[in-house]
C-alpha cells in the first residue's frame, strides 16, 4: 500500500493504476479499515485520467451509495464512461474487466436504473458479460466464478420478460 502511495502522490509519475489500486486498498480495507471517501478520491483522480477500472469502481459507489448518495444515473453515466474507454490492462484482467461493466450495464438496461429499460440491449451486454466470464474461468480467473452465476440470473429475468412481450 505504501507504494501505491507514492505513485499515486508523485506529480511526475501521475500512474492511474496506482491510484486505482490504492482506491481498491481503501474500498476493501486493505490496510485493515475501509475508508469510502479516500477510495473515492483516488477512484476519481484515476479516473481524470481516463482508467475504466476506476470509472466502473465510481458507478459502483453511485450505485451501492458508497461514500456519495445512492445515485443510478451517475452510476449509469461511470459505467458507460467505463466502456467507451480503450481498456489499458493485461489481456488476462481485461477481460475481466470487460465483462464486469457489461454486466453492470445489462442490469442497468433491465431494471431501467439511470436509463430507460431496454431488454435487448440488456441481454446483448448480460450475454457478452456471459461470454467473457467463461473465458475468464477458462484461464483460471476465480473472481469470475461468482459474477456468471449473476450473470445467469440477470439473463433467465431478461429472457422471461421478452418471452412475455412476444406471447
Amino acid at each position: 500500500m505504501s507504494y501505491y502511495e507514492r505513485a499515486a502522490e508523485s506529480s511526475e509519475l501521475k500512474d492511474s493504476w496506482a491510484l486505482n489500486n490504492l482506491g481498491y486498498c481503501y474500498f476493501y480495507g486493505r490496510d485493515g479499515e475501509v475508508n469510502y471517501k479516500k477510495a473515492y478520491s483516488c477512484f476519481a483522480h484515476s479516473a481524470m485520467c481516463g482508467n475504466a477500472n476506476a470509472m466502473y469502481k465510481l458507478g459502483d459507489m453511485y450505485y451501492y451509495g458508497n461514500y456519495v448518495d445512492e445515485d443510478f444515473a451517475a452510476s449509469f453515466y461511470w459505467y458507460t464512461l467505463a466502456k467507451a474507454q480503450k481498456v489499458e490492462a493485461d489481456a488476462d484482467y481485461q477481460g475481466f474487466l470487460v465483462a464486469s461493466i457489461a454486466m453492470r450495464l445489462g442490469r442497468a438496461f433491465l431494471y431501467g436504473e439511470g436509463t430507460s429499460v431496454d431488454l435487448i440491449t440488456a441481454l446483448f451486454e448480460l450475454r457478452t458479460a456471459e461470454a467473457l466470464f467463461y473465458k475468464q474461468l477458462l484461464i483460471g480467473d476465480e473472481f469470475s466464478k461468482g459474477l456468471l452465476p449473476k450473470t445467469q440470473e440477470l439473463i433467465r429475468i431478461a429472457l422471461a420478460e421478452l418471452d412475455n412481450m412476444i406471447i
